[in-house]
C-alpha cells in the first residue's frame, strides 16, 4: 500500500518537473535569442540576460539529470552487464541501486551544505543581485528527486537502468 502511494507521489513529482523543465527551456531559448539579437543586431547587450540564462541553464541541467534517471536513460555499461552470468546480473542490479543511492544521498547532503554556506555568506549574483543560492539549490533539489526515484525503484522492485535481454 505504501509503495503504491510512494510511487504515485514520485510520478506526480516527475510530471511536474517535466513540465517545469519544458517551461524553463522555453524561457532559456527566448532569453538567449533576444540577447543574441540585441547584441549583434541592435548592438546593445542585455547584461542581466546572460546571468539569468546561466541560472536557467544550471536548473535545466540538474532537473534533466533527474528526468534521465526517471526515464532510465542514464549512461550505463550495459554491454558488460549483459555478459555477466544470470546470478551476477541480479547482484549487479542491487549494486547499481546501492551505489546510486549512496552517490545521490552524498551529493544531496553536500548540496544542502553548499546552499546553506552560500546563504550564510550572503553571496549574490553580480548582475541580478539575487542570492547565488538560487543557482546552487538546483543540486539538492534534483538529487532529492533522484533519491525519491531510487527509493521508488527499490520499493517496487524496478531497475534504474534499462537492460534489455537480447
Amino acid at each position: 500500500m505504501r509503495a503504491n502511494m510512494f510511487e504515485k507521489i514520485t510520478i506526480t513529482f516527475g510530471l511536474i518537473v517535466e513540465k517545469l523543465t519544458v517551461v524553463l527551456v522555453g524561457i532559456l531559448l527566448v532569453m538567449v535569442f533576444f540577447n543574441v539579437f540585441a547584441r549583434y543586431v541592435l548592438k546593445v547587450g542585455i547584461g542581466w540576460a546572460e546571468e539569468f540564462s546561466m541560472l536557467l541553464f544550471v536548473w535545466v541541467t540538474f532537473l534533466g539529470t533527474y528526468l534521465a534517471l526517471r526515464s532510465k536513460s542514464h549512461l550505463a555499461l550495459i554491454f558488460l552487464i549483459k555478459k555477466l552470468p544470470s546470478n551476477l546480473k541480479i547482484v549487479s542490479r542491487y549494486l547499481i541501486i546501492i551505489l546510486s543511492l549512496i552517490l545521490a544521498v552524498s551529493v544531496f547532503i553536500g548540496g544542502v551544505g553548499f546552499v546553506l554556506n552560500t546563504i550564510n555568506l550572503a553571496q549574490k549574483t553580480p548582475m541580478l543581485g539575487i542570492s547565488a543560492a538560487w543557482a546552487y539549490a538546483s543540486i539538492p533539489v534534483s538529487f532529492f528527486l533522484m533519491i525519491m526515484e531510487i527509493l521508488k525503484a527499490i520499493l517496487t522492485n524496478q531497475q534504474i537502468i534499462k537492460i534489455e535481454d537480447n
